[in-house]
């Protein structure tokens, strides 16, 4: 515990002047984060004490036992969470996580047969507590468990949502969808999906990389 606690309180190596900025900076994340918007900071503190802080490379996948035994929420980065085909190796990607975002909810519902693929976009870091000791904090924090409710309500609609552009939407009204999803629209710029390969737009509407080249093609020529 000791260990975790000064892992977690170390400063950059490019801000050692500075210790207690790392921690200030996370508590911000945390703090804007709906799952503890609405807990008081010496709680918040008293929370960190106990978590453990890891730093993933891209394309790291996490294991499933860890999904199971471990909480994790993210803070710096983005987390894809993704389903494989068996036959094919085909991926689609559920949902994109960014920084604030709890990265296994589902795992709560059914740990025993949620079997998600969880990998990293690009090099994150994430806090991670027991699971035991985060299903106690739910217990003593309701805005928490309300929090995880909300999350996993509006996973489910997404995945609902998807089911049905899947079945019903050509691949240029999925890709539209798409787009205007992660558009910020007080700046007219897109989140978390900006810098992403072709591929992986792909993998996000259920199509193959030519399909979206050629569909970006066309919204190009549209000067749209």
């Amino acid at each position: 515990m000791r260990e975790q606690s000064r892992d977690l309180f170390q400063a950059s190596p490019h801000a050692n002047h500075c210790v207690a900025m790392q921690p200030l900076i996370d508590c911000k994340i945390m703090s804007e984060s709906p799952l503890f918007s609405e807990i008081d900071p010496k709680s918040l503190q008293n929370m960190f004490s106990v978590m453990h802080r890891d730093h993933w490379p891209r394309g790291y996948q996490l294991e499933s036992q860890r999904l199971k035994h471990r909480f994790y929420i993210l803070l710096k980065g983005r987390i894809k969470v993704s389903r494989y085909h068996a036959d094919s190796g085909r991926e689609l990607i559920l949902f994109l996580l960014g920084p604030g975002d709890a990265v296994n909810c589902l795992n709560l519902i059914d740990k025993e047969r949620c079997d998600l693929q969880i990998s990293t976009l690009d090099k994150v870091e994430v806090l991670s507590v027991a699971m035991e000791q985060w299903l106690e904090w739910m217990g003593q924090h309701q805005s928490i468990h309300k929090a995880m409710a909300e999350i996993e309500s509006h996973q489910f609609e997404r995945l609902s949502n998807l089911a049905s552009e899947l079945a019903f939407d050509n691949t240029m009204t999925r890709l539209a969808s798409l787009l205007l999803r992660y558009m910020d629209r007080s700046k007219y710029t897109l989140k978390l999906i900006h810098d992403l390969s072709q591929e992986e737009l792909a993998h996000m509407i259920g199509t193959v990389r030519p399909v979206v080249a050629r569909l970006l093609g066309e919204l190009r020529r549209e000067k749209v």
